[in-house]
């Protein structure tokens, strides 16, 4: 128990200083808290300020994460920062310093629920209304004395390392030494560290753990400073106050941690840090009448000020809000990107075909007969032979049609809504004009969603109006009622309850186009007009070994160049409904979805050399129906294929273009009885590609036996690894 208190106190330590930066990743954590003992003073009482606050939370009863996230204690850390850089250390500082930390606790607590509430980021505003208040409260206090050592210069380091004036002398010797010093300054500032040094290890710690954030930084500061060249304004602020720190704040903020880094992002940042200046200006004359510190309130006005409008904007336009934060910019930008190629079509409610059989769509999509106007997203549906004809020998009655009197099917769960019956077939070539939709059963599947289908045969609805049905359900029969000159089935999703609706345009989850003796797998997407469609039917064997349900566990025997290790994974469920599973030994999670007709990985956290990894990227999407000469392709994020070198240099170019892609594919062949198989392989295959050359490949052999998945085995270059489960 004391060793996991502890665990969590170091973890909101590090945690606290890295999320100065809007990061997450402890070791430029450890190299930032470094950095702040420039200044000693300024060290010891950031780090006090960190623990003081902890103890906060532990004594007035808040939950671990608000020790360990570090969310709820940097704004203390930057309160002890700036407190241990301008005031001596004596009795009334710690006085001060304790009413500072706890004013700060409270502000941030009570900001952190109105920014829950709001939808805004409360960043630094904690720190910057207890120091506020602190700032007015003390103006009487004699007892207080400011540090005459005054603010720590890369003079004070001069005298103690030759290092530290070599690296200042460089620096100074750069054709760009004037705005380039300010950059690095203003880097420091941010840490209270008003120093070359500082700002050059803060840039180097800013570049190992973000490409993009480092970028961002340099854009940032070089818009503001290059604003007040153009405009010729006093650059005295920039140059001794440093208050390019606001520039470079605003940029990493909105270019790639709220905002989704994109070219869009970077633009944004490039029109947005000249209003960041503005406001500096404008909130420094209104702060000094009040001899108010304005620090870092022109990032926090621009930031909340841009977030809070593109929270309210029907559509991205490409400038898209981090939903699921990863603390990293890159990763933010790759897990967008591929979320937006695997499920931009996806749809909450889920939609399928409404016929069994292999149907023909005469008329899709705003096909130019009667698919016009607001009644353009619509589809028709019916069976065509070898020979494309939709009848048999003759067609003289309704009945010599293929699709004629076939049963047709609920395209998801909902209740029965309305129903027109009791209109005749129509003789081939003829239409009833009058009853335009013929018989006609509408479903609703939720509010604003209905199905319709029409041109039924009269007296075949299965079902009345309240009644519940299930997707997959006979509801009706095809027939040649209504504006129907040969028997097909008409099918629409709409928003409205009544016959006669407009359409809505929303796709079919899952369904198999068949082409030429070959079929394609399509996903949330609308059939085309000419296709021929039909269902996916599940196999049981499949079924049952991918029904990975909360508290079951599994045990593998992993083999690699003779050595074996055994792994334990077991099935999990978060708060958030997620279902993932966990490997104990490498503490790795894959998060996945089965939703009974696909299986395929979301989201991956943890070691990327484990077993469960390369579980992950074999299976990442799995067709739970056996098809023959079927493949199923997707896309996964670089970092799970790419060395860390190759990703390390695409970082710089990720958000304008992608050069590296990893692509997946994975097909099935059945070992015994194919109409009823006991076991089915999977071969999957995950290629690393740089401008389209395949770069590496990483093989898969799953073996789907006894309704679990048996044992697989993997090829990744010269590497072979076997897992045998031996336990589930």
């Amino acid at each position: 128990m004391w060793k996991q208190i502890l665990k969590d106190y170091g973890t909101g330590i590090l945690n606290s200083y890295g999320r100065i930066f809007f990061s997450n990743n402890h070791y430029v954590s450890a190299l930032l808290m470094g950095i702040s003992f420039i200044d000693f003073n300024a060290g010891i009482s950031g780090f006090c300020s960190i623990i003081l606050t902890q103890w906060l939370y532990v004594f007035f009863g808040y939950g671990r994460e608000y020790i360990r996230s570090g969310n709820f204690t940097y704004n203390s850390l930057i309160m002890g920062l700036l407190l241990g850089v301008y005031y001596q250390f004596n009795i009334p500082f710690c006085i001060i310093y304790v009413c500072a930390i706890l004013a700060v606790f409270f502000l941030n607590v009570w900001l952190a629920t109105l920014s829950a509430k709001r939808g805004f980021p409360y960043l630094t505003l904690p720190f910057l209304m207890a120091l506020w208040v602190i700032k007015l409260g003390v103006k009487n206090l004699s007892t207080l004395k400011l540090n005459e050592r005054g603010i720590y210069t890369i003079a004070d380091l001069d005298k103690h390392s030759d290092f530290f004036s070599m690296i200042n002398n460089f620096l100074l010797d750069l054709h760009f030494a004037d705005s380039l010093g300010i950059y690095f300054k203003s880097l420091g500032a941010i840490l209270f560290q008003y120093n070359l040094v500082a700002g050059v290890l803060v840039a180097a710690a800013l570049f190992y753990y973000s490409r993009i954030s480092f970028l961002l930084s340099l854009l940032g500061f070089y818009v503001g400073y290059e604003f007040y060249k153009i405009l010729e304004g006093d650059l005295s602020p920039m140059i001794y106050s440093y208050i390019g720190f606001n520039f470079i704040l605003t940029a990493i903020a909105l270019g790639g941690f709220f905002v989704v880094p994109s070219t869009k992002s970077f633009f944004l940042v490039i029109i947005i840090v000249p209003l960041t200046a503005l406001l500096g200006n404008a909130l420094s004359e209104m702060m000094g009448i009040f001899g108010l510190p304005m620090h870092a309130l022109p990032f926090n006005m621009t930031v909340i000020l841009v977030i809070s409008a593109l929270r309210l904007r029907e559509k991205t336009r490409g400038l898209d809000l981090v939903v699921n934060q990863q603390f990293v910019p890159e990763k933010n930008h790759y897990k967008h990107i591929n979320r937006l190629e695997r499920f931009k079509t996806h749809t909450y409610f889920q939609i399928f075909l409404p016929f069994v059989g292999v149907w023909h769509v005469p008329q899709g999509y705003f096909g130019g007969i009667t698919h016009l106007g607001d009644w353009g997203s619509a589809l028709d549906f019916d069976i065509i032979d070898q020979e494309n004809k939709t009848y048999r020998s003759q067609f003289l009655e309704p009945t010599d049609f293929h699709c004629y009197n076939l049963p047709v099917l609920a395209p998801a769960n909902g209740i029965v809504w309305d129903i027109v019956d009791g209109i005749s077939d129509n003789l081939i070539g003829g239409m009833d004009m009058k009853n335009n939709w013929g018989n006609t059963i509408i479903i609703k599947h939720g509010e604003g969603l209905y199905s319709k289908l029409s041109h039924l045969k009269a007296g075949t609805f299965r079902h009345y109006i309240g009644n519940t049905v299930k997707k997959g359900e006979i509801v009706g029969y095809c027939g040649n009622s209504g504006r129907s000159p040969e028997p097909h089935l008409h099918f629409q999703m709409q928003t409205y309850a009544y016959v006669g609706s407009p359409t809505l345009a929303y796709p079919i989850a899952y369904y198999l186009v068949h082409k030429n003796d070959k079929i394609e797998f399509n996903s949330f997407n609308v059939p085309k007009q000419g296709e021929l469609l039909s269902n996916i039917t599940t196999t049981p064997l499949l079924l049952n070994a991918f029904y990975l349900t909360p508290g079951r566990s599994f045990v593998y025997e992993m083999e690699q160049n003779g050595k074996k290790n055994m792994v334990k994974w077991e099935i999990f469920t978060d708060s958030y409904n997620q279902t993932y599973i966990k490997c104990y030994q490498s503490n790795s999670y894959a998060y996945f979805v089965n939703d009974g007709t696909l299986f395929y990985f979301t989201d991956f956290i943890g070691d990327e050399e484990s077993l469960l990894h390369y579980f992950y990227m074999g299976l990442q999407k799995i067709l739970l129906g056996y098809y023959q000469n079927l493949t199923i392709k997707d896309r996964l994020l670089i970092d799970s294929v790419f060395n860390p070198a190759i990703k390390f240099v695409h970082d710089m170019s990720a958000p304008f273009v992608h050069y590296c892609k990893a692509k997946y594919e994975s097909s099935m062949q059945v070992i015994d009885n194919e109409h009823y198989p006991q076991h089915i392989e999977i071969n999957s295959l995950v290629k690393a590609q740089i401008f389209g050359f395949v770069f590496h490949q990483i093989k898969f052999s799953f073996q789907i036996k006894d309704n679990i998945i048996q044992s697989f085995t993997i090829i990744d270059k010269n590497k072979t690894l076997k897992a045998q489960c031996i336990s589930s």
